[in-house]
């Protein structure tokens, strides 16, 4: 910009001003168009040159020119000011908005990511059932490697739905002596042992699938004994008669309930007072004779009290014996009483490995049935 000096310098600073005015204008609306863009352009200031030779007009005129210049920077730094604020309250805006979203998207994955860890009750029960069912359908080998009483009860819970289905539903014949069905001999019945299910004080009524009574007693090593002989004949008397008064009366006395538990009482006293600390510690066979004989007395002890307590009949009148001949049966026999498997003792091993296998296979060729019907 050049400026021309004349006389009192009036006109050239009255030039001056006016492109003082033009420039700070053309600024203010390159600034104002540009509020929309991301990054606004670079700022115009004007400078005012210094005054020589000021005169009383030259002055006004200055004072006039530095005064535009300090609203016109006034204005254009309030426009910039304004759409900072503007451009802060949109942030704060979205930041709530975001603050928000991330809150529950952070809720969502911590949910999603615990249910990944800790899935609910039914998923645990549905995904540990599916494994059961892998290991005892796909990967037998693994459940008769140990004891298999709680695949046994698994698979006698599973068969339940097919069976009322079979044994119920208009024109279906029975299972037993079917292709389904495998054979159980006399031996077999006596080595399967069997439970009322229920549990009273953490006792239950143990049994033998064949004993008429269900406290019929086979005599561990322990209790095998000359010392024992007293002890085990008053046991047994008092039980067959307790069997034959409820198999007269249809019901179980306190009387007959009083001389039972006092009969179990008499042996483990005579049963303790034998096995003193120096005779069961002798060697280490001796110990386990022990261990057995105890354990055994502890069984027999907890029956009792179980059917003292519930004052059921069924463990003396007969009803809990088995009397059928196949597995088929036998399931029915459950079914009916509400039992349950419980878990082998020495000697019986072999006997529930077969009837795993047996009830297995007959669990996986009622399903398949089953499938087919349904697919059909």
């Amino acid at each position: 910009m050049s400026v021309k000096r004349c006389h009192g310098g009036g006109w050239a600073l009255g030039t001056m001003v006016a492109t003082l005015v033009s420039v700070s204008v053309s600024g203010l609306v390159s600034v104002s168009t540009a509020l929309g863009q991301a990054e606004p352009p670079p700022r115009a200031h004007v400078l005012l040159p210094p005054a020589y030779g000021a005169t009383p007009l030259s002055t006004v005129i200055q004072a006039e020119a530095s005064y535009i210049q300090s609203v016109g920077d006034y204005l254009e730094s309030a426009a910039i000011a304004r759409r900072h604020h503007a451009i802060a309250a949109e942030h704060e805006m979205r930041n709530a908005l975001k603050w928000v979203e991330t809150y529950f998207e952070r809720r969502a994955l911590n949910r999603a990511y615990r249910l990944k860890e800790d899935p609910p009750y039914l998923d645990k029960e549905a995904k540990r059932h599916d494994q059961k069912r892998r290991v005892i359908v796909d990967q037998s080998y693994l459940s008769i490697k140990g004891d298999p009483t709680d695949e046994l009860n698994w698979l006698l819970d599973e068969l339940s739905e097919s069976w009322l289905a079979y044994k119920y539903l208009p024109g279906n014949r029975s299972l037993a002596d079917s292709e389904f069905d495998d054979e159980l001999n006399p031996d077999d019945i006596r080595h399967i042992r069997l439970s009322d299910g229920g549990k009273v004080g953490g006792k239950q009524l143990v049994f033998r699938a064949a004993d008429a009574n269900a406290f019929e007693a086979k005599w561990p090593v322990a209790l095998r004994g000359q010392e024992f002989d007293d002890a085990r004949e008053y046991f047994e008397t008092v039980r067959d008669a307790v069997a034959g008064e409820v198999r007269n009366s249809g019901k179980l006395t306190v009387d007959a309930q009083n001389r039972l538990m006092e009969a179990v009482d008499h042996l483990s006293a005579e049963f303790n007072r034998y096995y003193t600390h120096e005779r069961r510690t002798t060697s280490s066979a001796d110990f386990l004779v022990y261990q057995s004989g105890k354990r055994f007395l502890q069984s027999l002890a907890g029956s009792v009290y179980r059917a003292v307590d519930t004052g059921e009949i069924y463990g003396f009148d007969g009803s809990y014996r088995f009397k059928g001949d196949s597995v088929v049966d036998l399931v029915d026999h459950l079914y009916e009483l509400g039992l349950h498997f419980v878990s082998p003792e020495p000697g019986d091993e072999g006997v529930y490995q077969k009837l795993f296998y047996a009830m297995r296979n007959l669990y996986t060729r009622l399903g398949a049935q089953e499938e087919g019907k349904s697919g059909s």
